[in-house]
């Protein structure tokens, strides 16, 4: 616990990424959230498997489009983190 993190899969499996604040976030015990990458809704990092809420869908990192589904088809990189976005 403590460890800086992006996503879940920089936590270990019994913790979760979150508690976000300055800028970064950290590993803390929790329960996962499930949603999938470009398919379900969301309003909060919690709800997504990945710990990442953009635009109201889950999304996860990617490296080409290939990775992206549903709402989220489009792979793009944003200071050097990869992510699925929408189509616009």
């Amino acid at each position: 616990a403590g460890a800086e993190c992006f996503f879940n899969h920089d936590c270990q499996l019994a913790l979760r990424c979150s508690a976000c604040d300055a800028g970064y976030c950290i590993c803390e015990p929790g329960a996962r959230g499930t949603g999938q990458n470009g398919i379900d809704a969301c309003d909060a990092g919690d709800q997504c498997a990945s710990s990442v809420c953009l635009e109201d869908y889950c999304t996860d990192e990617c490296q080409t489009n290939a990775d992206c589904t549903g709402a989220l088809p489009r792979c793009v990189n944003a200071s050097g983190i990869s992510l699925c976005v929408p189509a616009k």
